[in-house]
């Protein structure tokens, strides 16, 4: 009996054992990553930290939130010192405008520029190097000039994971206000993407982080100096919240904070293009990722296929049974039992992490969000090899 044979005689056998495979993968990858609590992640409480912090705010045209944005840094309740450094990274607004007033009002606040005649480089790594270079102190805290910090604990709270212990602290960011189908959908990757690189940092006692926003970070001034910042990735101008960290990260040194006192809301994107170009720029970035950063993309990956996987094994399932034998059939239906358990406890899971997060109302579409996910990623990935040479080169 040859293989082909013996696949056909044992084909119920097969399908059986490739669906419960896909089970395994999608409850092994996502689970963990959804059931993530925060007295895990870091410090249960605000911490007594006077840590010395430079907040560095890249502002590009951003005048139509500047001025509340750097208000609230401005304001924090923190025990310790800080600075707070704005780079006016060649805004075409009020922006410089809005930056004096602020200065004249707080003189902790300072400001510096980039040049608009750079070219061929990422306006934004050239902002974040001023900023570190420009500072004063050890740790620096960086954020965007359209983000909003969530309380007037923001600083002290993030700042609990800047010890000894670590060089690199994550803090937790989202778009915000999300009513509309879009902005969920931009809210929802963003929530997944954050989930996936706490639990790669924390996962084990000598994980790697691999990815962190740029909007609500912590760093060591000296690492991003020693590593000579930006200079791997400078043929990109984009991805800097994928390889950022992945590049700048050691093992077990990397912190994260989810606290609600040290969110970050950022201000959604104006047109849907400025999302789908930062996917892009995250798809063709990947690319350059470490050993690390690329095992786990792949993991998450495999993941979302495997969900489908499921499904369709279900109904390759379905359309093979015979109630003849009662005992049989109902012996056949146990397979959908599980998948019902799986995925409801999967939503239950999500809608936790939601609350966790404070961030409920991008939970209702979860599932549709959770099935088109590896379609639309699979052509970000297309795409942006298509265009890799005009990603490089900025679009």
């Amino acid at each position: 009996m040859n293989l082909v044979d013996l696949l056909y005689e044992y084909q119920e056998y097969l399908i059986l054992a490739v669906w419960l495979l896909c089970l395994l993968v999608y409850v092994l990858v996502r689970f963990p990553i959804l059931m993530l609590k925060s007295k895990r992640l870091v410090h249960e409480a605000l911490g007594d930290s006077s840590e010395p912090l430079s907040v560095v705010v890249i502002a590009h045209n951003h005048g139509n939130s500047l001025e509340e944005t750097l208000e609230r840094i401005a304001t924090q309740d923190y025990s310790g010192k800080y600075e707070v450094i704005v780079v006016n990274d060649s805004s075409t607004d009020d922006t410089a405008d809005i930056i004096q007033r602020v200065e004249n009002r707080h003189a902790h606040v300072r400001h510096t520029f980039t040049s608009d005649t750079a070219r061929y480089m990422s306006h934004f790594k050239l902002a974040v190097t001023l900023g570190v270079r420009s500072a004063r102190h050890e740790w620096i805290v960086l954020t965007e000039g359209d983000c909003c910090p969530s309380s007037s604990q923001w600083l002290q709270t993030l700042s609990a994971g800047c010890d000894e212990q670590h060089d690199l602290v994550l803090g937790y960011s989202n778009f915000y206000p999300v009513t509309t189908l879009h902005s969920r959908r931009y809210a929802y990757e963003r929530f997944m993407q954050q989930l996936r690189w706490f639990r790669a940092a924390i996962v084990r006692k000598n994980s790697k982080a691999v990815g962190g926003l740029m909007c609500n970070i912590a760093f060591r001034k000296s690492l991003f100096l020693d590593n000579k910042g930006f200079s791997a990735q400078l043929h990109w101008l984009g991805g800097e919240d994928v390889l950022f960290v992945d590049t700048l990260a050691v093992q077990g040194r990397t912190g994260v904070v989810m606290d609600s006192r040290s969110f970050m809301w950022q201000q959604l994107p104006v047109r849907h293009q400025l999302w789908t170009t930062s996917q892009l720029f995250h798809a063709a970035a990947s690319q350059s990722l470490s050993r690390q950063g690329k095992r786990e993309r792949f993991m998450w990956s495999l993941s979302s296929w495997a969900a489908w996987g499921v499904l369709l094994l279900s109904v390759v399932w379905a359309m093979r049974l015979q109630p003849v034998d009662v005992h049989r059939f109902f012996f056949s239906l146990l397979p959908y039992l599980a998948v019902v358990i799986v995925f409801v406890v999967d939503v239950l899971l999500f809608h936790r992490a939601t609350r966790l997060m404070c961030q409920s109302e991008i939970g209702r579409l979860y599932p549709l969000y959770n099935l088109i996910r590896p379609f639309q990623h699979f052509a970000f990935r297309i795409q942006s090899y298509r265009q890799r040479r005009y990603l490089m080169r900025g679009i």
